[in-house]
């Protein structure tokens, strides 16, 4: 770090012992029924550069092991490709959706 950047309560946090940055990904889940509280039911985290979709199987089993699993689970584009939406659907029995995209 350069003598004039002083070190922030940020990088003690992300900081492991070797001194090299450590960045990860929240991953959180939650309910979104029209007519129940919205809550969160899971959170997973990742690695900064793990993508997004492998973190789907890992959340369905998670809340399958809660008996929480989703019927229908939102998720954005970074988590839905075809090999995710079939090992939801097979092997957790959970249909993946992402928002429409607006017309551009």
């Amino acid at each position: 770090m350069p003598k004039h950047q002083r070190p922030t309560l940020f990088d003690d946090i992300v900081k492991g012992l070797d001194n090299q940055y450590r960045i990860y990904k929240a991953h959180a889940t939650e309910t979104c029924d029209d007519d129940t509280p919205h809550l969160i039911t899971n959170v997973a985290t990742t690695a900064g550069p793990t993508a997004d979709g492998a973190a789907t199987s890992v959340i369905h089993a998670a809340l399958e092991g809660r008996e929480r699993p989703p019927g229908v689970h939102l998720v954005d584009s970074g988590c839905l490709d075809a090999p995710s939406i079939v090992a939801s659907q097979t092997e957790h029995g959970v249909a993946l959706r992402r928002p429409a995209r607006p017309d551009y």
